[in-house]
Formats: C-alpha cells, structure tokens, sequence
C-alpha cells in the first residue's frame, strides 16, 4: 500500500491572502471600535460626575420619579390591566358556554330524558312510585 498515491495536498492561505488580511482588517475595527465605546463611556462618566453636583432638587425629582419609577408603574399597570383583561375574557368565554342553552330548553330535555329513564326502568320491572 502506497500512501503516498491517496495523500491529498494540504492548502494553505499565507499571511498576505485576501481572506487572511480582511479578517485581520475586522478584527482591527471591532478592537478600535470597542476602544471608542469604552472611552465614549469614560466621557460620559466625566460629564455626569460634573453635572450631578448641579442639579436642583426639582431635576432630581424628575430624574428619578418620572424617568424612572413612573416606567416602572407603567409597564407593570399595563400589565396587570393585561392580565385582568384577559382573565375577564376567559371567564365570560366560560360562562356564555355554559349558559349557552336556555333554562327552558335544558328543563325539557331534562323532563325528556326522566322521562325515558322511567320507561326503561318500568319495562326492567322497577316501580318508582
């Protein structure tokens, strides 16, 4: 058996190719791009530590009461107005089917099927009276 007849040529892609260098290239970016983020952040925390100290106690209140809680409530009253709305569905959904047939309608087919029951049983030879 001669192994060197089914060995398969290896490729390689050298430093320079095309494929290589732009995934270099988008590795460079995301890096420089997660730098920006960062110092972006950084940036951000500089001018609110410079801004808290002014704020009026009416910002504040804004801030934290409108901005904040006032979301808060509002996601979680809207969705328990949901879930009640939908519990309320369901129940009339249940009772519509249940009432579905009228009283008198459900009183005959009862007095039919008394009725019927009666029958069978006298004809098995049970008196019920």
């Amino acid at each position: 058996y001669d192994q060197t007849i089914h060995q398969r040529p290896i490729m390689t892609i050298g430093v320079n190719s095309p494929p290589f260098r732009a995934g270099i290239t988008l590795i460079e970016k995301e890096a420089d791009t997660k730098k920006a983020i960062k110092d972006a952040e950084k940036d951000l925390e500089k001018k609110v530590l410079v801004k808290y100290p002014t704020l009026t106690e009416e910002e504040i209140k804004t801030l934290v009461v409108e901005r904040k809680w006032m979301d808060e409530l509002s996601a979680r009253v809207l969705g328990e107005i949901d879930r009640l709305s939908q519990t309320l569905t369901g129940r009339v959904k249940e009772l519509a089917e249940r009432y579905a047939e009228p009283m008198a309608e459900v009183t005959s087919e009862v007095e039919t099927l008394t009725k019927k029951v009666e029958d069978h049983l006298a004809k098995m030879g049970f008196n019920l009276e």
